[in-house]
């Protein structure tokens, strides 16, 4: 269990928190952990918010719970969040151990708290994105990830994703939205962003599942920035013709002659994995060997020729490493014009 012990130690008794669903009490069980509504752009009504508008100040909001007559460790009363921006990502890091990895929008120690079942509470942060679409804080869409804290705690300042599935203190909001058209000859390609913040080789699972029955956390996670997509009319309920991860950048990093036997299976493996996409299995997975240190962007494809239009393809994309602990997650939706 991935829990900040330098948070913990300062809040043994969790008594702040935030949710990875609505109404979830900080428990963390949802199993798109990556779609809280406690990190989110709050643009005003109509506006996506997943996405960061070029040239102008956006946004974003966050929402702290603190459980009545909960003491924290110490004297410390204040409650500090720290809010970062990324590009769509499953590994994430903090800027100050990769600078593309994420950035860091603000880091507040006059936090507004809200009691459980009362009226939340945002702490909103405005900010204007630089004018590089490949910059962590640059314009399109993002990925927020928040933590709350008490004041004088000192929480990890190398990793971020991996606390996400299961420590109450940490949140995330990571969705991306493309636009394939009916017609077009060939995938449509989302690029995202992966790596390995270890200090030795990590073998991880990339997976992408199809899903056409979407939850209640997923439904409202995403439904705001499907509207905000001209021609979207409804969830897809069929499988698109083809769908497939492109992860060559991280295979061309392994020394295949040092590896021999876990490259031929890596090769066998997605031998098999380029079957199955193109029998329309609506999940697929692969592994993959990430070097010490090493981030960089990875292609997700989807071929929607065919579909209906207004149709939005739902999938998810998660890592795991090689114990199967969740490192990050991603919703990408893709809506055939």
């Amino acid at each position: 269990m991935a829990i900040d012990q330098n948070i913990q130690n300062s809040d043994p008794n969790t008594c702040l928190y935030m949710e990875d669903t609505s109404g979830d009490g900080g428990n963390h069980t949802d199993p798109t952990f990556w779609l809280s509504p406690d990190c989110q752009m709050a643009n005003g009504p109509g506006t996506d918010p997943s996405f960061a508008n070029e040239g102008a100040k956006n946004t974003t909001s966050v929402i702290i719970y603190k459980k009545p007559d909960c003491a924290l460790a110490g004297d410390s009363s204040a409650v500090v969040f720290d809010l970062y921006v990324c590009t769509p990502s499953l590994n994430i890091v903090t800027p100050t151990f990769d600078p593309t990895s994420s950035v860091q929008l603000a880091s507040s120690s006059l936090a507004v708290v809200t009691t459980p079942g009362g009226t939340p509470n945002a702490n909103d942060v405005t900010w204007t994105p630089s004018s590089n679409s490949g910059d962590p804080n640059g314009p399109g869409h993002k990925c927020l990830i928040a933590r709350c804290y008490p004041f004088g705690a000192t929480p990890d300042q190398e990793f971020l994703s991996k606390y996400i599935p299961e420590d109450p203190h940490y949140v995330q909001h990571n969705l991306t939205i493309g636009v394939a058209s009916q017609h077009s000859p060939g995938p449509h390609g989302i690029k995202i962003r992966t790596g390995n913040g270890a200090r030795e080789n990590e073998t991880v699972t990339i997976r992408a599942v199809s899903d056409f029955k979407p939850s209640d956390t997923v439904l409202q996670a995403i439904l705001p920035s499907l509207r905000a997509v001209p021609g979207f009319a409804r969830i897809a309920t069929r499988p698109v013709r083809h769908f497939g991860l492109n992860l060559d950048v991280f295979k061309n990093e392994r020394n295949c002659f040092e590896e021999p036997f876990e490259y031929l299976a890596h090769l066998v493996c997605d031998v098999i994995t380029g079957l199955f996409g193109k029998l329309e299995h609506p999940n697929i997975e692969t592994k993959v060997t990430i070097r010490p240190r090493f981030f960089a962007d990875f292609t997700f494809s989807v071929d929607a020729s065919g579909s209906n239009v207004g149709d939005a393809h739902i999938f998810h994309l998660t890592q795991a490493d090689h114990q199967g602990q969740f490192q990050g997650g991603l919703t990408v939706a893709v809506v055939t014009t």
